[in-house]
């Protein structure tokens, strides 16, 4: 995973907190926003664990929004 990678991720899964999803991605990793923020600046490399578990939630993230759109156009809300 590539810092941009991370920051389009993290932004795309907290776009309502724009400017501080570095911190809410953190607290779902379990990792200080300041780990997060070198990471997605590029001065430390993201460790494949972390960069795997950011996948997964986003694949996650990406699976409800689709099911709330899903339950919109059929009215469900």
């Amino acid at each position: 995973m590539t810092p941009q990678e991370l920051q389009d991720i993290g932004r795309r899964m907290f776009r309502t907190i724009p400017n501080h999803w570095t911190d809410a991605l953190a607290g779902v990793l379990g990792v200080s926003p300041r780990a997060v923020q070198r990471w997605a600046n590029g001065q430390n490399p993201i460790p494949d664990k972390i960069a795997k578990n950011v996948l997964k939630l986003d694949r996650i993230a990406e699976a409800g929004r689709v099911e709330a759109d899903r339950r919109r156009f059929k009215g469900e809300f």
